[in-house]
């Protein structure tokens, strides 16, 4: 039985980058460690290329989770891994990881059952990004995480079944870590921040915009609810679940009945109507819902609305408190619009959704929704 169990969640990253991960991995001065490598819904081409990098190296154990078409959920993608640890520990990797060799000696040093450990982690910077090397002491670092970066956890097998694991209500970024170590607090557990040695370091990469990932207004989302669930942490611990298997019917679609929508309506109308519909539905049927996106295009594009938005600039620039809305913009529903909406409808109407595949482009591609 191995002392700990890593386990890291993958989506469609660089393969170089899991190379660089499962290297330094391999370089531990220890065999009393295992790997859970959870590939949470890569792209078929993509999953197939892991599977087999990963099945070079004996520590690890390849996992591949099917939420291909869902939101990037890191709390149900790492309670997923950790139904196959062995591990006495649990440490929660980033795919950017490098590992210092005497880490297992290190972790078996601190290791207590009742007390979790979070970990400064080092950042490289880019151009040491481009050229890894074994000698971790000579690694170029540009800055160190803080006390506020929570994701590096150690915990003990004991204390993660305790609280419960992660609350799966938390998706795309943000806040499971805020939430699991809250409850962590509320227990006779302790909580430590380890800087005595950086034996984690972290590889470039762009910065991520969360505009360009998030919907509008979802970390406050989050937040609002982390906020709800502390007022009664003992009735709110419970986590999400989405009926998801190998045989999706929302990717096959071959044993499924699907409602059609075209559709060309408001914000303000869309999730009624999705809801509306989808309750008429007997139970395991669906919903194929088709974007038109050409009449909003053709508003958008008008010399009135260009006017609107130019004279909206300019009183932004002059710091008038004016801002002008073109009402014929108002009756149809823009792309990324459509999209945060459809995220949020899904959120709140769990109870109905047995299953859901949500394209990224929902131009081009259409939306499955299937009633429980």
């Amino acid at each position: 039985m191995p002392f700990l169990s890593f386990i890291v969640g993958y989506r469609n990253r660089e393969i170089e980058r899991v190379k660089l991960f499962l290297e330094s991995l391999n370089a531990i001065n220890s065999d009393n460690y295992e790997l859970i490598f959870v590939d949470y819904g890569s792209d078929e081409d993509v999953s197939e290329s892991v599977k087999q990098i990963v099945a070079n190296y004996p520590f690890a154990n390849y996992h591949f989770f099917n939420s291909r078409g869902q939101n990037w959920n890191r709390a149900k993608c790492l309670n997923y891994g950790y139904r196959f640890c062995k591990g006495q520990y649990i440490f929660t990797s980033d795919i950017d990881f490098l590992y210092d060799v005497d880490f297992m000696s290190i972790i078996k040093e601190i290791a207590i059952s009742t007390k979790a450990f979070y970990f400064q982690v080092g950042f490289l910077s880019q151009k040491q990004s481009k050229n890894i090397h074994s000698d971790t002491k000579k690694y170029d670092i540009e800055s160190y995480s803080n006390e506020d970066a929570i994701g590096a956890l150690l915990i003990s097998k004991k204390m993660f079944d305790e609280v419960g694991g992660y609350d799966e209500f938390y998706e795309i970024w943000g806040v499971e870590d805020n939430d699991l170590l809250y409850r962590i607090k509320m227990t006779n557990n302790q909580i430590s921040f380890y800087n005595s040695k950086t034996i984690i370091w972290h590889i470039w990469h762009l910065p991520i915009k969360q505009s360009a990932i998030l919907p509008n207004g979802w970390v406050k989302f989050l937040k609002d609810y982390f906020e709800h669930k502390k007022q009664n942490i003992s009735s709110c611990n419970q986590n999400y679940y989405c009926n998801i298997d190998k045989l999706r019917p929302t990717i096959n679609r071959n044993d499924i009945s699907y409602k059609s929508l075209n559709i060309n309506c408001s914000e303000k109308y869309l999730g009624f109507l999705i809801k509306n519909e989808l309750q008429k539905l007997d139970p395991n049927h669906g919903l194929a819902l088709k974007f038109n996106f050409n009449e909003v295009d053709r508003v958008k594009g008008s010399r009135l609305n260009k006017l609107v938005q130019g004279l909206n600039k300019y009183f932004k620039k002059l710091k008038l408190p004016l801002f002008l809305a073109n009402e014929n913009m108002s009756q149809y529903i823009e792309q990324q619009t459509a999209l945060e909406t459809l995220q949020y409808f899904i959120k709140f109407n769990a109870e109905l959704i047995a299953d859901y595949y949500l394209p990224n482009d929902i131009s081009e591609n259409t939306v499955y929704i299937i009633k429980k």
